[in-house]
């Protein structure tokens, strides 16, 4: 991880970090007016991560992001839980995110045919697949063309429910 050990403080954060800032802000926006739930699945820092969502959707962005630290590290095995130790932020000791989309299925409770997954990592990209979740490479980034086809993916809400919203 690029930032693994730097401070929080000093990490860039302006629009020029992202791929496209404002098609991602539109993405958001369109996803959640459909009901979708939105998470992101990282390795990296949950700090770092949420310090680019709120500079890009505010203080209040709501998006879940799961890291390898919400998780048990796979290396070890102790027969109390209590005792595991949890993997470290930063680190693929995962191997792939089908952890973290697994607990991310479980927790907004949706099947993994209604989830999908954007990764510049095509070995997460693959993995995913293999595990049922329609998955994009982004080697390039989550730019305008690729969100598009992934909202694309996200039924609008039929009127009668819109209504009762």
């Amino acid at each position: 991880g690029r930032y693994r050990n730097t401070p929080l403080e000093e990490i860039p954060m302006e629009k020029s970090v992202f791929v496209d800032l404002e098609a991602f802000r539109y993405f958001v926006h369109e996803a959640r007016n459909r009901d979708a739930k939105i998470a992101i699945a990282t390795f990296g820092r949950r700090d770092v991560v949420n310090k680019a969502l709120c500079f890009v959707l505010g203080e209040e962005h709501g998006i879940v992001i799961s890291t390898p630290a919400d998780h048990f590290d796979p290396r070890f095995e102790f027969a109390d839980e209590e005792d595991r130790p949890r993997c470290v932020e930063g680190t693929d000791v995962l191997g792939d995110k089908n952890t973290q989309l697994d607990y991310l299925c479980q927790y907004f409770q949706v099947p993994k045919s209604l989830v999908f997954l954007a990764d510049d990592d095509a070995d997460n990209v693959a993995a995913a697949r293999q595990f049922g979740i329609f998955a994009q490479h982004t080697p390039d980034g989550a730019h305008k063309a690729i969100l598009d086809s992934l909202l694309a993916r996200i039924p609008p809400i039929p009127l009668n429910k819109q209504v009762q919203k």
